[in-house]
């Protein structure tokens, strides 16, 4: 399954920019239609809602991207708030930035598929779909607030691209967007690995360590010197909901990703045939174990399954070559579509309803302004 490996150094020299662009649009439109935000919920502040559950406290960061008066899980996660501030943004360029990173992730697996051999524009277009329909553009198009997409956006610029520039470009800059990033380090680092017949170079492990080392450096740093340590914090207040999470950590993962779970299958059977069945059950525990930590600490499992998106890229482009036959694609795109979706977490669960409905809705707000 080496089929992706590429020598170009360039990440659109494969690939029409026009026409990744436009199947990205296209990609996005339908995944809308079939999946779209609560827009009545949108127009004005609704606190308790998922729509801003994150969104007032990531607009807060946005007015000072330091400040200490916010939950302990968004402490680090300053650099879109960064921009944010450095801009003299406005509440609504604020929450621009986390759709352009919706816009960024489709366009870069556009990109991908467009350029995996085997697989055709339509079958690329029904892959999209298939991406789009999955939590990291669900979550970040029905949440405000949240840059799940930059993150997964890192993680597929390591499994995907052939320079270790990009390496050190993620590394540096993804986990002041999301510590999650390292969590799903593993899991892109292994599929980098399966497009080489060589496996990873001395460079590539050389300049993810050097590239780790500031983030690293820089929370031993604030661990020692500041007042009290935000992760430690979160940790704290989360453990007593362990089972809570863990209890509804299978929906969560399921609505995350759905029918997309069977590419991740096939990363699984490829890893199974080319380690045996010890080397293969260790290389799929990069995936399963962070998602099962994340669980455990985590209240929203649904979004902690973007990290698979490396993976479920992987293994669909090996679908799409195993079947030959663009029906295939085709249908697993539609069974995604026709399979409702929610928003999930430890606590609380939302239906994500149809465009035409939530138009509806938003002529015709329902009188209860959050749903149970």
């Amino acid at each position: 399954m080496a089929f992706l490996a590429t020598k170009s150094s360039n990440f659109a020299r494969s690939a029409s920019f026009g026409a990744a662009l436009c199947l990205s649009a296209g990609a996005l439109g339908v995944s809308l239609c079939f999946f779209a935000p609560h827009l009545w919920l949108m127009r004005t502040v609704v606190p308790g809602s998922f729509e801003w559950a994150r969104g007032l406290d990531y607009l807060r960061r946005c007015q000072d991207p330091f400040a200490s008066n916010v939950v302990p899980a968004m402490r680090w996660r300053f650099l879109p708030q960064l921009i944010a501030y450095g801009l003299h943004l406005g509440m609504r360029g604020c929450l621009v930035i986390p759709w352009l990173g919706v816009v960024a992730l489709t366009l870069g697996c556009a990109m991908i598929l467009l350029r995996a051999p085997g697989v055709s524009s339509w079958a690329a277009f029904a892959g999209l779909v298939l991406v789009t329909t999955t939590s990291p553009i669900l979550c970040s198009t029905g949440w405000l607030g949240i840059n799940d997409c930059w993150m997964v956006g890192g993680l597929v610029l390591i499994a995907f691209t052939a320079s270790p520039v990009w390496i050190a470009v993620a590394t540096l800059v993804v986990p002041w967007i999301d510590e999650r990033f390292w969590f799903g380090l593993p899991a892109a680092w292994l599929i980098r690995s399966l497009q080489s017949e060589g496996g990873l170079t001395r460079r590539d492990w050389a300049v993810l360590a050097a590239a780790a080392i500031p983030c690293v450096a820089i929370r031993f740093w604030g661990l020692r010197h500041g007042s009290a340590d935000p992760s430690a914090i979160f940790l704290r207040e989360e453990s007593s909901g362990i089972l809570l999470r863990l209890n509804q950590a299978p929906m969560g993962c399921w609505m995350g990703v759905r029918w997309a779970i069977l590419p991740v299958v096939l990363v699984w059977e490829a890893l199974w045939r080319r380690w045996g069945a010890l080397g293969g059950a260790l290389a799929a525990a990069t995936l399963a174990g962070p998602l099962f930590v994340l669980a455990m600490i985590a209240s929203d499992s649904m979004r902690s399954t973007g990290i698979a998106l490396p993976w479920v890229l992987y293994g669909y482009i090996a679908f799409v070559r195993r079947t030959g036959a663009l029906r295939w694609a085709v249908g697993l795109a539609g069974l995604q579509l026709l399979t409702p979706a929610a928003q999930v977490s430890a606590d609380k669960d939302q239906r994500i309803d149809s465009l035409p409905v939530e138009l509806i809705r938003l002529q015709r707000p329902p009188q209860s302004a959050v749903r149970p």
